[in-house]
């Protein structure tokens, strides 16, 4: 006898799940698994770049980096993208806005620094 045909949600986007029969249900505790595998990969890929982003605003507050410094930069432009890849995929545009101007704006940073060391250099 086939089971109802069922859809879950999985960060805003709706995943449909096959009709199976009770002698697949196996496929349908793979499809929960595949699809639960997804959610916890995103939540990862969120906190890692929340760190990323914290971590350097952090030092920057502490004196240890300044706004030029290629690490503070690296951190910012990419935990600012790992975030807004979050956002594109939960549908959130605010937050989409929000993480690629970052990462613009850090990129800019990226700039002023090049051109700071190439004028020290004399180039």
């Amino acid at each position: 006898m086939p089971l109802p045909a069922r859809s879950a949600v999985s960060c805003g986007r709706e995943i449909p799940l096959a009709i199976v029969t009770s002698s697949q249900v196996p496929y349908r505790v793979l499809l929960q698994s595949l699809e639960s595998g997804y959610v916890m990969t995103m939540q990862v890929i969120s906190v890692v770049g929340a760190l990323m982003v914290l971590i350097a605003y952090g030092l920057i507050q502490a004196g240890t980096w300044r706004e030029l410094d290629a690490g503070y930069l690296a951190l910012n432009i990419v935990g600012s993208l790992l975030l807004g890849i979050v956002a594109l995929e939960d549908r959130r545009v605010g937050f989409v806005l929000l993480e690629f101007a970052w990462a613009g704006i850090a990129m800019v940073g990226v700039a002023r620094a090049v051109r700071a060391r190439r004028a020290a250099r004399g180039l």
